[in-house]
Order: C-alpha cells, then structure tokens, then sequence
C-alpha cells in the first residue's frame, strides 16, 4: 500500500542554510518520517531571500506528496544558551523549560507577544486527501519515535502533533494577529 502511494524517494525542502535549527529538525523528522513510510526523505536546503526560495520550490511542486516543506518561527535558543544573547521574555503562554526563570511576554506586560513558535510541515495545495491523511499518520508516528525527541530537546523543541486543519487555523490566527499588531502599532516599512 506504502509502495503504491508513494513509489519513489520524497524530499523535504528546508528554506533556510543547512546546519541550523530549522534544518537539524528537519532531518531527524524525515529520517524518522521514512521510517515510517518505508522509503527516504531527502532533506534539500534551499535558502535565500529569507526563505521564499524554498518555499516558493515547495509550494510550485506538484501537489502529489513528493515535496514538503520544513519550517519554523525564528528560534534563539542555541544562541541564548550560547550567551549571546540576554533574554527579556519568551513569547510561549507558559515557561520555555530550556529558559525556567525567564517570564513570558505576559507576564513582562506584553500579552499581545504571546505567539506560539512551532515548526509545520506542508504539502502543496491539490495535494489529494489519502496522500495528506497518510503522511499526517506517519509525520504523528515520526513525531513520537525517540530520534525526533533527542534532536529536538537540546533545542528547546519538544515534538507536538496537530491535525491538518489545526495547523492550517493555527497559521490564520497567526497570520491575524500580526496584521492586528502592525495595524495598531502603525507599524511601517523603513
């Protein structure tokens, strides 16, 4: 059944440089995600103009679950934990247990900087709904195998499953609440 959905080796396209965080994840996710459907996935870094060359790569790739893509929020962990940085607040709805005794950005007086950072994986619109339902049941099998957890956790990662129309409501709200904050804060391009 694997063999007949999916013939032939997929690639996860990565839109930023290699060695990153975003990339470190995306290859334990798909070596994991492999596993689970029986055949590699290829991770393939594809960065520049901040991310929308692999992305647009991704999202022009025919819709038949062979091209995904891997991404994420910025993340500063490695740096934090590298002392480059000072942190202020992170931006969760509770404490970053890598970061115990720094407040969130309510609890420092900025309750509209409470975003939820997660990392999604996305095939292209007309993607056909067996395809999505059956690398949605491996991408929740990946998640849960302990290779995904040990490269995640030296990150701050911790592995969370979502349903396909929750990750699609959770980038709308996103995407909400950025355009409210620009709007109200007269935020404007320089």
């Amino acid at each position: 059944m694997i063999r007949r959905l999916f013939p032939a080796v997929r690639s996860a396209v990565v839109s930023l440089e290699p060695g990153g965080s975003t990339d470190v994840s995306a290859r334990a996710v798909a070596q994991a995600l492999g596993a689970q459907l029986g055949q590699p996935v290829i991770v393939e870094n594809r960065s520049g103009a901040g991310g929308r060359i692999g992305t647009k790569a991704a999202a022009q790739a025919r819709p038949d679950g062979y091209t995904l893509l891997w991404g994420s929020g910025s993340s500063l962990t490695a740096a934090l934990r590298a002392g480059q940085f000072v942190p202020l607040f992170t931006t969760g709805d509770q404490h970053d247990p890598a970061l115990p005794d720094t407040p969130t950005a309510a609890e420092a007086g900025l309750p509209e900087l409470t975003i939820l950072g997660f990392f999604g994986l996305l095939a292209p619109a007309g993607t056909p709904p067996d395809i999505v339902a059956r690398l949605n049941t491996a991408m929740r099998a990946a998640l849960a195998s302990g290779p995904v957890a040990r490269a995640f956790g030296p990150q701050g990662f911790t592995p969370a499953y979502s349903m396909p129309g929750e990750m699609t409501a959770r980038i709308a709200d996103g995407r909400a609440t950025y355009a409210r904050i620009v709007r109200e804060r007269q935020i404007r391009p320089e």
